[in-house]
């Protein structure tokens, strides 16, 4: 489901629904025990009769993922289901879809190019690029073979003294202005960094980041023979 609607557009989703539940040969029973808490987990109900051409993209899209969990199926192929969608919605398809998962043990093959549902929702990834497979396998050691550094802001709560600086900056790469110091590097030259800096004084502030997802698979694309 995603791109391709399933649902006729001049009638309720309830009675496509129903359609559904003919086609699979779902028991009555089962239908609305599924029904019901489907539409409670999406929140959806007050819309099951409202004709789908009048529903807003992210109800259409919890619509669509209703008609495709009906029948209780074992695999499920997501094609972009939070393309289009605002913040909000996007947030509660990617709960909703994490929840299903491991509360039935449903896989879920999600095709996106959006990269905060493949951070959220994928532990295995397959990357095809050009129509050639690039990667197969954890999502998480692509990210830290293309780009294992982190962010590091360190803020002195009083300026450090520039010889102890003048001595890092012979060991580490970083930027300081005054009290504020940056640098992105991998978690070990991190840690270490860290302690040393506390050798130097005291801070007012630690924040440690995750580079971004997206300028990580940029450069995974442009240059994929360089990391594979």
């Amino acid at each position: 489901m995603g791109q391709k609607n399933q649902l006729w557009w001049d009638i309720p989703a309830s009675e496509s629904f129903l359609l559904n539940k003919k086609i699979y040969e779902i028991p009555e029973i089962q239908y609305k025990k599924t029904l019901d808490e489907l539409i409670d987990l999406l929140s959806i109900k007050d819309k099951l009769n409202v004709q789908v051409r009048r529903l807003s993209l992210g109800e259409r899209m919890k619509m669509e993922i209703i008609a495709a969990l009906l029948h209780n199926p074992k695999i499920v192929f997501l094609d972009e289901p939070t393309i289009g969608l605002d913040v909000i919605s996007q947030s509660k398809i990617r709960d909703f879809v994490k929840y299903y998962n491991e509360k039935y043990k449903t896989t879920f093959l999600l095709t996106s190019h959006y990269m905060h549902d493949i951070q959220a929702l994928c532990k295995r990834v397959h990357v095809i690029h050009k129509g050639k497979s690039l990667y197969d396998g954890e999502f998480e050691d692509l990210v830290n073979r293309v780009n294992p550094k982190r962010k590091l802001i360190f803020e002195f709560s009083t300026t450090p003294p520039q010889k102890g600086i003048e001595t890092l900056i012979e060991k580490y790469t970083f930027r300081i202005n005054e009290t504020i110091l940056r640098a992105e590097l991998p978690d070990q030259e991190l840690t270490q960094l860290v302690s040393e800096l506390f050798q130097l004084g005291t801070p007012a502030t630690i924040t440690l980041e995750d580079l971004p997802v997206e300028d990580t698979m940029r450069s995974f694309f442009t240059q994929p023979e360089k990391f594979l």
